[in-house]
């Protein structure tokens, strides 16, 4: 080619017709004035402020229904464009941008991007929203919309630059206002750092969803492009957010640890203690969501693998059509039907496995309906009674991690007590407990209920290193919470601090103590590799020393 910089322009017109597509459909469209909103630029306002909104619903995996849009819409108006309107009118509003703007009633959305090495125009799809059915509380059907990947790139665009650079770009602002010590700027860059790895997961899901569907409409480049993007990101992040934490909390620890009274902080000091607190909860997350991108990375790797091999092996079978291959030819030459066993035979290579039953031949027979209906609610039984199962088992094992943690946290308050300018601080290490569990082996049975089990949650406690309590619950109360499938450190603690009645603990510490000291338990079950074994054989345990301390107030 003899323009190098032309290489990527289809690239860029997919860019362009993101927002070329937007403007077209929103274009010269009378609807709008009947809401008030006259002139093009008060309706890309508008427009672009419920796009914002399905995005921010979509981040927190949140419902977010036409009814929903017209609220927002409603009090929008109210408080910013005063339009007369009322809310049926905002609700139908909301009901036109979703379907004839960004869905177009349903038909597909493109734009032709010239491609100068193939010197063809290449037809790009646009689309901005999907939707999923959803249930109320009420049990009524619903329809929740979200954005796809080229809305979330629209609406980061108009903030962000390019996908490879956004984290880094991202991560040098976040890093500049931490020397400044401008923490409260901090707080949003480290979110939108978040919300960033949240959307990279989010885009390994939709191209794993792709690939089960029809591995052959996924290309090779976008795979490449993704998987390139992935350990970009999985490379960058690691070392830079646990650098970034350790010294958060340093500095966090400086504050707690100074000479003043932390209940007479003045107003700045105690933001500025807040903002740390905030920014190290969502380092921490940010640290989970990296995990999560590395293992969502193995398993796109996995299901890309299989499902081209899945498409090979189809191919190399060799399929017959039996209205072409068969009932034509023998309608145009009879004399074909003395030959048919030829084509036939390998259907009968082996003998059909049935045998005839008598008491099936002399049984009342019922009518086909009603059999139909009684075998369907038959296996609806069993789906039930099956998943009420599971659901049991699963309580079960969460249960059994809740004691294990319960054990830990009475231990800890029980343990070495420290009067504290706010409250009482009660703290044990793992060498102090294995001391105890020697003499006391149903200590150690609740503490230790199995290998696995033990390890998951000193690690997870080891990585959340300082629990807020208060700063959890908050948290918890804002985001819509299910039933638990597995077991979440953050959830066992919070449930524990809610049913302790006289003590109100407001923080959680777990600290490794670098003194080379270790703690062994012995005779520890392991029922991964041995299920079936008792308790008496296992095996031993051998942990790095740390130190878990637990902070209340009497209430």
């Amino acid at each position: 080619m003899q323009y190098e910089f032309l290489e990527q322009f289809t690239r860029r017109m997919q860019h362009v017709g993101k927002y070329a597509v937007l403007m077209r459909m929103s274009m010269n469209k009378q609807t709008w004035k009947q809401y008030g909103f006259e002139t093009f630029d008060e309706q890309v306002n508008i427009l672009f402020a419920v796009l914002l909104f399905i995005m921010e619903q979509s981040l927190k995996d949140e419902n977010c229904t036409v009814d929903d849009i017209g609220a927002y819409i409603d009090d929008l108006n109210s408080s910013y464009f005063h339009k007369q309107i009322n809310y049926e009118e905002c609700r139908d509003m909301a009901d036109f941008i979703i379907n004839v703007i960004l869905s177009n009633d349903g038909q597909s959305m493109t734009f032709d991007g010239y491609d100068f090495e193939s010197r063809q125009y290449k037809e790009l799809i646009i689309s901005y929203v999907k939707n999923k059915v959803i249930y109320t509380d009420t049990n009524i059907k619903r329809t929740s919309y979200e954005l796809t990947n080229d809305g979330y790139d629209l609406m980061l665009s108009t903030l962000e630059i390019e996908d490879n650079l956004k984290l880094s770009v991202q991560d040098m602002i976040f890093e500049l206002h931490l020397k400044k010590q401008s923490y409260d700027e901090a707080v949003n860059d480290i979110r939108n750092e978040f919300n960033l790895l949240h959307i990279r997961l989010r885009k390994i899901e939709d191209a794993m969803t792709r690939i089960r569907r029809n591995a052959l409409s996924y290309s090779i480049d976008e795979y490449s492009q993704i998987l390139n993007d992935n350990l970009e990101t999985i490379s960058e992040t690691k070392e830079k957010f646990q650098a970034r934490r350790k010294m958060i909390q340093e500095k966090t620890r400086e504050f707690e640890e100074a000479d003043i009274d932390v209940n007479n902080l003045s107003s700045d000091n105690e933001k500025t203690l807040e903002n740390l607190r905030i920014i190290d909860d969502y380092l921490g997350r940010a640290l989970e969501e990296q995990q999560k991108i590395f293992g969502s990375h193995l398993d796109l790797k996995a299901l890309y693998t299989h499902e081209l091999e899945q498409l090979s092996q189809m191919s190399a079978i060799k399929r017959f059509s039996l209205t072409a291959d068969f009932y034509d030819k023998i309608l145009k030459n009879p004399g074909y039907l003395d030959r048919t066993d030829i084509f036939l035979r390998p259907l009968f290579g082996c003998d059909p496995d049935k045998v005839y039953d008598l008491r099936r031949a002399l049984a009342t027979q019922k009518p086909i309906t009603e059999r139909e209906e009684t075998d369907e609610s038959e296996l609806m039984e069993e789906d039930i009674a099956d998943q009420d199962k599971k659901q049991e088992e699963i309580r079960r094992k969460l249960r059994i991690y809740e004691k294990s943690v319960r054990t830990l946290l009475k231990e800890a308050v029980h343990g070495k007590i420290e009067r504290l300018k706010r409250g009482v601080a009660g703290s044990i290490t793992l060498k102090e407990l294995e001391e105890k569990c020697r003499s006391d082996l149903k200590l150690k049975k609740a503490m230790i209920p199995d290998v696995d089990k033990f390890k998951e949650i000193m690690v997870d406690l080891l990585n959340s290193r300082v629990m807020d309590i208060e700063q959890l619950d908050k948290e918890r109360k804002e985001n819509i919470q299910e039933e638990p499938s597995s077991f979440s450190l953050t959830e066992t603690v919070l449930e524990i601090a809610d049913s302790v009645r006289d003590r109100k603990i407001f923080m959680v510490e777990a600290l490794k103590i670098d003194d080379g000291s270790t703690a062994v338990f012995t005779d520890i079950p392991d029922l991964s590799s041995h299920p079936s074994d008792d308790e008496d054989s296992g095996r031993d345990i051998c942990c790095s020393n740390v130190l878990i301390r637990v902070r209340w107030e009497d209430r």
